[in-house]
């Protein structure tokens, strides 16, 4: 048997104990998630670690990767974050391997609508009521730790409705337990003899995710820090409607960046999404020492203004700026990760942020070297123009009218927009054009409705 026969079995191997893993995760994740967890940590990641040698070149390793997904998607928590970072940190992965990957940014088997609106009324009880009636059963994005879906407020405020999955916390722990899958993420992202350091950190950074009332706290702040950025949104937080495991947030329209590239931006365009990400997760380390450590593509959406809103900040920290500029200012990837390794402890999230982000500029294909993005960053911010809020204050007597004028500027249907005029004053539009928001409040007056202009 000669060489290539020999290799060609071996890898044949690899990919039947890698697809045998893959199912008996699978089969055991109903009855008993930890076991499927421990199942994991063998083949399927050998095999993914083997993907990244080459192209999946048989029929048989190609499905073994989308079933591989799958059960990472299924498994949640540090499992499926496993999956995320592979998709954009490693560009040693194949193309193809990366795509499939991807889909673990932001989908993954959601919870059914009824368990989510269970935890929502334990969670909100009577002030969950608003939400859970005009709660969309398609949920917006479904990732490692909870799921979003779109709802109103009563005062017709679209929002994004993150709701934590049970028993999420548990399963994180165990996913750090010995010889976990951690442990090989540690080897392969931080080559250095700080492992147990880093697999503290990850634990602490993958359990802090799982409080979003802290979450809710740093985005707030964040929202604070970014208000006068003309390239940055931070959705804002609805507090009453808050919980440990549950968090609201004004609804961020947009596309990922995946779609977003799909569109064929241009250069300027892509120059400009990259400078806001390092604005973002780098400027905010070496300005405040507030290091928000979580940068992959399912994490923000580019808007139709062309503002980057950045939507998940679960897993955000301080840290001091002296140390955070040893590993963000640093030009090259090789330099980043000694520095982390010199700082030891607690250099996770700035590896994470120093990485990642130059993974996605990457993706961007941004002109600018990393020096130049980071001076950028760091330059005084100019003011971001002011925005208008176009308020329906009353429906007046033309109800009819009204109504069918709401309907056809909100994308809603009769019912959706009878509810909205039900809560008024409420938000029609925001816009930084004076004149687009003068002729939307005409619009509205022609049909009777009382309407206000209001500057933000």
């Amino acid at each position: 048997m000669d060489h290539n026969t020999r290799e060609q079995r071996r890898r044949e191997t690899e990919v039947r104990l890698a697809e045998s893993s893959a199912d008996i995760a699978t089969s055991l994740l109903a009855r008993a998630p930890s076991i499927a967890a421990t199942s994991m940590r063998g083949g399927v990641l050998a095999l993914l670690v083997k993907l990244r040698q080459g192209r999946p070149r048989t029929a048989s390793e190609r499905e073994s990767v989308h079933r591989i997904v799958a059960s990472l998607g299924k498994l949640k928590g540090a499992a499926m974050k496993l999956g995320q970072h592979m998709s954009y940190f490693d560009a040693t992965f194949p193309d193809d391997v990366r795509a499939a990957l991807a889909a673990l940014q932001t989908h993954s088997p959601p919870m059914s609508v009824s368990r989510v609106t269970k935890i929502l009324r334990s969670e909100l009880g009577n002030a969950g009521s608003p939400i859970i009636d005009s709660l969309e059963p398609t949920p917006l994005a479904s990732a490692s730790i909870g799921q979003v879906h779109r709802a109103r407020l009563p005062d017709g405020t679209l929002v994004a409705v993150k709701v934590q999955y049970p028993d999420i916390a548990t399963a994180i722990k165990t996913d750090f337990g010995p010889a976990s899958l951690a442990a090989r993420f540690a080897t392969w992202m931080y080559p250095s003899s700080q492992v147990k350091s880093f697999l503290r950190e990850a634990r602490a950074c993958a359990l802090a995710e799982c409080d979003y009332l802290a979450e809710a706290r740093h985005q707030a702040d964040l929202a604070a820090r970014h208000a006068d950025h003309p390239l940055i949104a931070i959705p804002a937080i609805h507090p009453p409607f808050c919980t440990a495991r549950v968090l609201v947030t004004t609804y961020a329209d947009g596309r990922h960046l995946g779609a977003w590239l799909a569109t064929g931006p241009g250069q300027d365009q892509r120059d400009a999404i990259g400078d806001a990400l390092v604005a973002f997760y780098v400027g905010s380390a070496l300005r405040w020492g507030v290091v928000s450590g979580d940068p992959h593509p399912g994490n923000y959406l580019v808007m139709p203004d062309g503002r980057l809103a950045i939507v998940d900040h679960g897993c955000t920290r301080t840290f001091p700026v002296a140390r955070a500029r040893l590993v963000l200012e640093t030009e090259d990837e090789a330099g980043a990760q000694r520095a982390a390794a010199g700082i030891g402890a607690d250099a996770l999230l700035l590896l994470r942020v120093r990485l990642g982000v130059a993974a996605v500029l990457a993706q961007l294909g941004v002109r600018s070297p990393w020096r130049a993005l980071v001076a950028r960053a760091m330059a005084p911010v100019a003011p971001v123009a002011t925005r208008f809020e176009v308020v329906l204050v009353a429906p007046g007597e033309r109800m009819i009218e009204i109504v069918r004028e709401v309907r056809d500027l909100m994308g809603a249907n009769i019912r959706d927009a009878k509810l909205l005029l039900e809560q008024t004053p409420c938000v029609l539009r925001t816009t930084s054009d004076r004149k687009e928001a003068e002729a939307l409040k005409h619009r509205i007056e022609t049909s009777g409705g009382i309407v206000e202009i209001r500057a933000s």
